[in-house]
C-alpha cells in the first residue's frame, strides 16, 4: 500500500504567478505598440497611393485639355472613378492648381499632397517638398497656404510632415 504525502504542494506560488502576469504584459504591450504603429504607417502607405492617383489622373486631364482643372472633380468619372479620401479622417486631400503664366483661368501647374501622421514616413524622402502655391487658378482653392491638415510643404526648423507632388 502507498502512503500519501501530506506535506507535498501542488500549483504555483504567488511570486511565480505574478512573475508569470508581469512578462505577459510586458509581451502585450510591445505589441499592442507595434500593431498601432503598423496601422498608422499603412494608413501613410494608403495617401501616398492616394496622391499618386490623382497625379496620374491630372497628367491624364492634362492630354486632352492642355491644362489642369481648378478642382479635382472634373476628373471624374472620365479620369478617376472617384477622388480617393483619406483613410482615417475620410476628409479629402490638398490641391492647388497653379498659375504659371499670368492667366489664372489656364492652369499649368498643380500641388497636390496629403498630410502624414509619422514623420519618418519613408515616402517624405521621395516627395516634392514644395513651397506654398503662390498663384493659384480661378476657381482653385489654395489649400497649401494655410495650416489644412498641417500640409504646408516643408517650413524650416519643423519636421516633414506633408507627402506631396507637383509639376
Amino acid at each position: 500500500m502507498q502512503s500519501r504525502r501530506t506535506n507535498d504542494k501542488e500549483g504555483f506560488t504567488l511570486a511565480e504567478l505574478l512573475v508569470v502576469m508581469a512578462i505577459i504584459s510586458l509581451i502585450s504591450a510591445i505589441v499592442i505598440s507595434n500593431t498601432i504603429n503598423s496601422r498608422s504607417i499603412a494608413r501613410d502607405s494608403a495617401r501616398a497611393s492616394d496622391v499618386t492617383s490623382i497625379q496620374n489622373g491630372l497628367n491624364l486631364y492634362f492630354v486632352d485639355h492642355r491644362n489642369y482643372p481648378p478642382t479635382l472633380a472634373p476628373l471624374v468619372p472620365t479620369y478617376m472613378s472617384a477622388i480617393p479620401i483619406d483613410p482615417l479622417t475620410g476628409g479629402s486631400y490638398n490641391y492647388a492648381a497653379i498659375d504659371t503664366n499670368g492667366n489664372p483661368s489656364t492652369c499649368e501647374s498643380y500641388h497636390v499632397g496629403a498630410a502624414v501622421e509619422n514623420s519618418g514616413f519613408v515616402g517624405l524622402n521621395q516627395d516634392a517638398d514644395a513651397p506654398a502655391a503662390p498663384l493659384v487658378c480661378t476657381g482653385s482653392a489654395n489649400d497649401f497656404n494655410g495650416t489644412a491638415a498641417n500640409c504646408v510643404g516643408i517650413n524650416p526648423g519643423s519636421p516633414d510632415t506633408c507627402f506631396d507632388l507637383e509639376l
